[in-house]
C-alpha cells in the first residue's frame, strides 16, 4: 500500500460543515531540528456554518515521533481528532464542575495547584468508573467519607 501524504474529511453536524485536510511534508528539512522527530504535516480546518456565519479556517503545523509506517495521513488526522476530544472533554468538567474561570486564584503556584488536585480528583473518579462526576464531587461533598470508596476503587 503506498504511503499516504493527503488525506480530507468531511463531517456536517451540529449546524455546520467540517473540512479536515492533513498533508504531510515529506522530507522537510525542518525535521532534524526536532530530536525524535519523523514527520511534520500542516492540518488546515474549515468550518462551513449553516446558519449563514461567514467561512472561517486556520492551519496548524505539527510534529510526530511516528514514522510514515506507523501513522500515515489519514491515521494521523484521526488521533489529532481524538487528542482535541480528550482535551475537550477534561476542560468541559474542569470549567463546568469545578467552576475553574471563576476561580479568583490567580497569584504564585495556586492555580496550578488547584488544577492538580482537579485533575487527580477527575481521573480517581473515571478509574473507579464514575460517569456523572459532578454528581459524585456532589456525594463526596455531602458526605466527605465516601472519596474513600472511590479511591479504594481506583487504586486496585
Amino acid at each position: 500500500m503506498p504511503y499516504q501524504r493527503v488525506f480530507e474529511s468531511v463531517e456536517k453536524g451540529h449546524g455546520r460543515i467540517d473540512i479536515r485536510k492533513i498533508t504531510v511534508l515529506p522530507g522537510c528539512p525542518m525535521v532534524h531540528k526536532f530530536p525524535g522527530a519523523k514527520q511534520i504535516f500542516s492540518i488546515e480546518r474549515i468550518r462551513q456554518d449553516l446558519a449563514g456565519a461567514p467561512l472561517t479556517s486556520d492551519i496548524s503545523y505539527c510534529i510526530t515521533s511516528l514514522n510514515h509506517k506507523k501513522a500515515g495521513a489519514e491515521r494521523l488526522l484521526e488521533m489529532n481528532r481524538g487528542h482535541w476530544h480528550i482535551e475537550n472533554k477534561l476542560h468541559y468538567i474542569r470549567d463546568v464542575t469545578f467552576k475553574e474561570d471563576s476561580s479568583r486564584i490567580r497569584t504564585g503556584n495556586g492555580a496550578h495547584a488547584m488544577a492538580i488536585l482537579k485533575n487527580l480528583t477527575i481521573n480517581i473518579f473515571r478509574t473507579a468508573g464514575v460517569n456523572n462526576i459532578k454528581s459524585a464531587v456532589e456525594d463526596c461533598t455531602l458526605n466527605p467519607k465516601k472519596i474513600f470508596s472511590f479511591f479504594n476503587c481506583a487504586v486496585r
